[in-house]
């Protein structure tokens, strides 16, 4: 007889308890954020590029960049997402959005490359009109320079808050711009540097899970 049944309770009790459907994961806090796409902490979005469109993100983070520009308050967004079923250790990229004055959208996808620690080489070298990636030889040239504050959400309804000062360089030798982008983190990890390589999408190529 199971220990459940001895400690007083019925078999048919027991029974109804394992036909019991789990309940449903408590959805995170709204948290108030510059959301585009209207993408949901949490929730599941594919991207419908050759490289990406067998794959099955969730979104982990949600990254709110405030930035002032000509007496302008700006702010756009990034959309940390993961799959965790490609790749060695599951693959991790990032969906910047930025709003034109136009009112539409640029979408960049971004792939992290090198996390370095800051050093005065790299200070110059960001300092300068050009960037070579050591990797490809591809040449980048400097287009914006800022530095942003950022709210960061995740799933679990947690909110950070950093600064960061950040560098976009781009390549306009094919059809395709290519983008390398720079970012030295102001706050916790003062100093430290992420870089990442990526190109334009489509808005219509994100496409989240379930929606029709």
């Amino acid at each position: 007889m199971s220990t459940a049944v001895q400690k007083g309770r019925t078999l048919f009790q027991v029974l109804l308890d394992a036909l019991k459907k789990p309940e449903p994961a408590p959805k995170a806090p709204a948290v108030d954020l510059y959301n585009p796409l209207k993408l949901s902490l949490g929730g599941f979005v594919k991207i419908a590029t050759p490289d990406y469109i067998a794959y099955t993100f969730s979104i982990e983070m949600m990254s709110e960049f405030t930035r002032q520009i000509a007496k302008r308050t700006l702010k756009f967004v990034d959309y940390s997402l993961f799959d965790p079923d490609r790749g060695q250790d599951g693959t991790y990229i990032t969906l910047r959005v930025i709003p034109q004055d136009d009112g539409k959208l640029d979408c960049l996808l971004l792939r992290p490359k090198d996390e370095l620690p800051f050093s005065k080489e790299l200070q110059k070298a960001l300092k300068g009109k050009e960037l070579v990636d050591n990797e490809s030889q591809v040449k980048y040239t400097m287009r914006a320079s800022h530095k942003a504050s950022i709210r960061e959400a995740k799933a679990d309804g947690s909110v950070n808050r950093l600064q960061v000062e950040y560098w976009d360089f781009i390549n306009e030798e094919e059809q395709q711009p290519r983008f390398y982008v720079v970012e030295m983190d102001l706050s916790d990890r003062e100093g430290m540097i992420q870089t990442y390589t990526g190109s334009l999408i489509a808005k219509e190529d994100v496409k989240p899970v379930g929606s029709h």
